[in-house]
């Protein structure tokens, strides 16, 4: 006859397996439909920032702050990444509070917010990437006015740089580490307070390399979190299901042994 205590034992296990299986798979759909919330949270405060629906973004931006502490960030970002998006949210507040709004500096902070939860929820396809030929336009112009040598044409030009990296630097923030984005800074310090033209176009082509490998690098640099955590979960799966499978190999071989022996 065979033996009940095998059978119970692999009961036993499958049962203890699906047991840390299932919160985790609870676990993740939550906090996927968190991110989900938060993302059309973000867009929709965008919207009514942009036609100037300013109360209404307001209690968007209330609800949006709310959630966002709620979410785990794990594998998805940085403690520096969650300190952007914060950022971002505290300073938008304080242009909605404002007794006569800028609408200009809200809809900057709008966008930045829009882009910076975005690159959270869509980190191999981010919309801040599409800001590329935009960036690359403000590189030629100030390659171009340096070769002038007018002082305040240059620095009409840096500004209007700045101006379009600082809109994605939170993004960036969010799906990059600490030091590329200090790497970049640095190259715009440089460059902004350079006064020799020789190395001002030294800096700026080291600037437009790193630009790009920003925008269109391999990709290490930014799932270096998210594929670690992965490869764990993965792994751990991959060695139950390995178990599993040896464990009923056992059974079945002591089964058919109990019966050839009858």
């Amino acid at each position: 006859m065979f033996n009940k205590n095998y059978v119970v034992m692999v009961i036993a296990i499958i049962f203890f397996f699906f047991q840390l299986y299932i919160p985790f798979v609870h676990a993740s759909e939550t906090e996927e439909s968190k991110l989900q919330e938060l993302q059309r949270l973000s867009q929709i405060f965008y919207e009514k920032v942009k036609i100037k629906e300013y109360a209404a973004a307001k209690g968007e931006l209330v609800k949006l702050s709310l959630l966002f502490p709620t979410i785990s960030y794990k594998g998805l970002t940085t403690t520096e990444g969650i300190e952007a998006i914060s950022a971002v949210i505290i300073h938008s507040k304080k242009e909605l509070a404002a007794i006569s709004p800028n609408e200009k500096s809200i809809l900057y902070s709008a966008t930045q917010l829009y882009l910076a939860i975005d690159a959270l929820t869509h980190p191999l396809q981010p919309y801040w990437h599409r800001y590329y030929p935009v960036i690359n336009k403000d590189l030629n112009t100030i390659e171009q006015k340096i070769k002038t040598k007018d002082a305040k044409q240059i620095e009409v030009a840096y500004t209007h740089f700045q101006n379009d990296y600082l809109l994605i630097r939170p993004a960036i923030i969010v799906v990059k580490p600490p030091y590329v984005v200090e790497r970049t800074d640095s190259l715009i310090k440089a460059l902004v307070s350079q006064q020799v033209d020789q190395n001002k176009e030294i800096l700026l082509n080291q600037l437009r390399t790193n630009i790009n490998q920003l925008f269109y690098g391999d990709g290490k640099e930014t799932w270096v979190n998210y594929i670690g955590e992965n490869t764990i979960w993965k792994t751990s799966v991959g060695m139950g299901i390995t178990i599993f499978i040896a464990l009923s190999y056992v059974i079945w071989r002591k089964f058919k042994g109990v019966r050839y022996s009858t």
